[in-house]
C-alpha cells in the first residue's frame, strides 16, 4: 500500500510509502494507476538523465566555439561578461591540471 495526493482531476501528484499531510488517499502497489504513475517517472528520470549528459557535452562544445571565435577575431574575450570568463578561465585551468597530471600518470 502506498499514500498518495492526487489534484481534483484524480491526477497523481505524489507517492510516498508513509502517511503524509496533504495525502488524498491511498493505492495497492499493483493498482494499475500506481503502475502507470511510475513507468512515467522513470521515463522522465531516464530522459532528465540523457539531456544531463548532453549539457555537459554541450558545454564543452561552446567551449570550443568561444575560443575558436575569439582566436579568429570574431569576438574578444573581453567582450564576454565577467562571470563567463570566470568560468572558462576556471575550466581551462581545470582541464590544464587534468591534463598535467594525465601527462605524469596516476599510481
Amino acid at each position: 500500500m502506498v499514500y498518495v495526493q492526487s489534484d481534483r482531476n484524480g491526477k497523481l501528484l505524489r507517492v510516498e510509502g508513509e502517511p503524509f499531510v496533504g495525502m488524498s488517499g491511498a493505492l495497492a502497489f499493483e493498482s494499475e494507476e500506481l503502475q502507470g504513475w511510475l513507468r512515467a517517472k522513470l521515463d522522465v528520470e531516464a530522459k532528465l538523465s540523457v539531456l544531463k549528459r548532453s549539457d555537459t557535452e554541450l558545454v564543452r562544445v561552446l567551449e570550443d566555439l568561444i575560443h575558436i571565435l575569439v582566436e579568429r577575431g570574431v569576438i574578444r574575450y573581453t567582450d564576454l561578461p565577467a562571470a563567463a570568463r570566470q568560468k572558462l578561465d576556471e575550466r581551462a585551468l581545470l582541464r590544464a591540471d587534468l591534463e598535467a597530471i594525465a601527462d605524469h600518470g596516476v599510481d
